[in-house]
């Protein structure tokens, strides 16, 4: 998908009007390649989620995928409801 912001734009507003009390929203940030983070292959951090982040604003975001310490930090200190959860390292098959 070229550019998935726009459908996913879409889904979240309407989850967002249709169903106000829900908890919270559960995102992967496009930052893998493969097993390994993108940053450690590419380079760079490209694409985010945080214009989905944005429009779910005020309400919770779990976010996931290639996060280090740092960045993981810097994401949950970002604004005061946004979770950042790690797991790839640490769930077996």
């Amino acid at each position: 998908m070229a550019d998935p912001i726009p459908q996913f734009w879409h889904i979240i507003s309407t989850l967002k009007s249709t169903h106000p009390k829900l908890m919270y929203l559960h995102l992967v940030e496009p930052r893998i390649a493969g097993d390994r983070d993108a940053a450690a292959v590419l380079g760079k951090v490209g694409e985010s989620n945080d214009p989905l982040r944005a429009l779910w604003s005020p309400g919770t975001c779990i976010l996931a995928g290639g996060f280090d310490q740092e960045r993981g930090t810097q994401a949950a200190d970002a604004d005061g409801s946004t979770l950042v959860v790690y797991g790839r390292h640490f769930v077996s098959n």
